[in-house]
């Protein structure tokens, strides 16, 4: 008889998990404490349906690899929020069963049963889809890197070998004025350098490409994806516009409020916010759906009562989602807003609240495979703090969506955390968290989960879920 104990040592930095196997005569050993180097080269592949394809470079005396995987980027010291996957002695694995249009954030670690890498390796992330490889290639970002050029990267490797130049357009946000796109250079299958005359440091480009970009395989581009937003270059990259990584507490939006002239709308920020010395040129207003039709930003006025509020004067609104962009906005002490927390979406032409945003990074996870307990978590509402906010419901789907039962509607604003059991197994099924205010609920936010059967396969799967040995917490190097 032995029982299996995982501990975790902390040294230099450096998390170590040792493996201590207990004998039932008392004697205790130690297994090899020696690391195995972090895994590297790791990429995506190819994207499917509900599938990712993942490749990774060989690592020194590895005997077996485990993918880790969840909906959530990992940091150091933390754990993702899906099972590890042991793929055995390969370099590459397919990951099976994920949830089509949900980003999955991946890393891979190396082990040979007796020690396992000390670091995560490298992460990388894809969304699958229902058009798998055939997807349509989509512009992931563009940034500047010079005064004079910018990157635009892909989400799929490109055809970028010809001078794609003519196939570029690129407009001031808000005066239309065009900015010469001289020449373009490959800098990698999913990244092009584009030359331009010089850029107003600061201000905002809109770039439009034609469907001549097509992706390795002739896909062209996606229609309604080939505009992005581009900052021009000012010295450092973006640095006098976004502040760091988003922390808690940071400068954010809360509420968004349509005037009813349909000419303007407010926003409430979470703490005092303080605007710029030519603010207009801060903000940029697009259709959500149509990046190329801007909203005309006439003025914005800070609020002398309420220094949580600024007021955007805009052209008359159509009623479509439009979606604001802000730059070099910064908190009471100085503290730049962050970009992820640059951009927020409205409803033109309604002047009443609409129903709250859905949760984010809603995942599922079994804490008792034996009992059949689903444990769901998820980040809050970026309506949570909204006056009119009323907390989250559950709901449950056991033919594939077609119908949702309630489970619970009494879960509160400041939970992000539900826990239900009385499932059967080998059965699949649907989770969906809404978010509720006083107009009615948000569409919902949906994660699948396949229950494990009885048979000899699942009953294996229940026996070592039980054990409670099914994640893993390493670290992510510096």
């Amino acid at each position: 008889m032995f029982t299996l104990m995982f501990h975790k040592k902390i040294f230099r930095g450096l998390t170590a998990v040792m493996l201590l196997i207990t004998l039932s005569t008392g004697a205790t050993s130690v297994m090899a404490q020696t690391s195995l180097a972090e895994v590297a080269g790791l990429k995506v592949d190819t994207v499917g349906n509900k599938t990712v394809t993942l490749k990774w470079n060989a690592v020194a005396n590895a005997n077996n690899y485990k993918v880790l995987y969840g909906t959530s980027t990992v940091e150091s010291n933390a754990e993702y929020n899906r099972p590890p996957i042991d793929t055995g002695n390969v370099t590459s694995f397919t990951v099976n069963n994920l949830t089509n249009g949900t980003k999955y954030y991946f890393s891979v670690i190396a082990t040979n049963g007796a020690t396992t890498s000390l670091y995560y390796g490298e992460e990388v992330s894809a969304t699958p889809t229902a058009e798998g490889a055939n997807a349509a290639p989509t512009i992931v970002s563009t940034t500047s890197d010079a005064a004079d050029s910018f990157v635009i990267s892909f989400s799929k490797d490109m055809a970028l070998d010809a001078n794609l130049a003519a196939q570029i357009k690129v407009v001031k946000s808000n005066d239309e004025s065009s900015l010469v796109v001289k020449d373009t250079t490959k800098v990698s299958a999913t990244k092009l350098k584009v030359t331009t005359d010089p850029q107003d440091a600061g201000s905002e480009y809109r770039v439009t490409l034609t469907d001549q970009f097509k992706d390795s395989a002739g896909t062209p581009i996606e229609n309604v994806e080939r505009s992005s937003i581009l900052i021009g270059f000012s010295g450092e990259l973006a640095s006098n516009l976004f502040g760091a990584a988003e922390d808690a507490g940071d400068l954010k939006v809360t509420e968004i409020t349509v005037l009813p002239d349909k000419k303007g709308v407010e926003l409430s920020f979470n703490k005092e916010v303080i605007i710029g010395e030519n603010p207009v040129a801060q903000i940029v207003i697009l259709e959500t759906n149509n990046l190329t039709a801007p909203l005309g930003v006439l003025d914005v006025k800070a609020n002398k009562e309420d220094n949580t509020k600024i007021l955007i004067v805009t052209e008359e609104q159509k009623e479509v989602s439009y979606t604001i962009l802000v730059t070099g906005f910064k908190d009471a002490a100085g503290k730049l807003i962050a970009e992820a927390n640059s951009t927020v979406e409205f409803n033109g032409g309604s002047t009443q609240a609409g129903t709250p945003q859905d949760v984010v990074d809603l995942a599922g996870d079994f804490i008792d495979l034996a009992k059949i307990i689903v444990n769901l978590t998820w980040g809050s509402s970026p309506d949570v703090e909204a006056a009119d906010f009323k907390g989250y419901a559950i709901y449950l789907s056991t033919d594939g969506g077609e119908n949702f039962d309630l489970l619970d509607d009494s879960l509160t604003g400041d939970l992000t955390e539900f826990t239900t059991d009385s499932l059967s197994p080998a059965e699949k099924y649907l989770f969906k968290v809404t978010a509720k205010n006083e107009k009615g609920e948000s569409e919902g936010a949906v994660v699948e989960l396949e229950l494990p059967g009885t048979g000899p396969v699942g009953l294996a799967l229940i026996a070592f879920g039980s054990l409670g040995l099914g994640r893993i917490v390493t670290k992510r190097k510096n």
